[in-house]
């Protein structure tokens, strides 16, 4: 499903130095193919359908209070589940913003996400290897 953690700009979950920077030199090699914004509650996306795999999700929120939550769950377009992307709480931080990106290897040919939200604003893109 996954080929690996998520990794949070900055934060660098169980990453070395050397992996972050390798992270941050490949985005160029990225190209957006679907985005979304939002803010507080539920959204299930339109179906999209990358042509290269594996492809990933980026994500960035923005918490204007002291507590917050997004969820991004990856199903294919049939609605069989396929991965949670991401459940994370927006805990007290300082710059009161998380951003990161998780690569997704699964064979299906369509997919949507379900995103929820407390709290925060959100903007999701789905990316793919040029």
């Amino acid at each position: 499903m996954f080929a690996g953690q998520g990794q949070e700009q900055g934060q660098g979950q169980g990453q070395g130095q050397g992996q972050k920077d390798a992270q941050h030199r490949s985005d160029s090699d990225w190209v957006v193919i679907k985005e979304w914004a939002g803010g507080n509650g539920r959204r299930k996306t339109e179906a999209f359908a990358p042509s290269k795999k594996p492809w990933r999700i980026s994500y960035k929120a923005t918490g204007g209070d002291r507590w917050g939550l997004l969820d991004i769950v990856v199903r294919p377009s049939d609605e069989e589940y396929v991965a949670s992307a991401l459940n994370m709480q927006l805990l007290a931080f300082e710059e009161n913003t998380r951003s990161g990106t998780f690569l997704v290897n699964s064979e299906h040919d369509a997919y949507v996400l379900e995103i929820i939200s407390d709290r925060v604003d959100w903007h999701v893109a789905i990316e793919q290897r040029r």
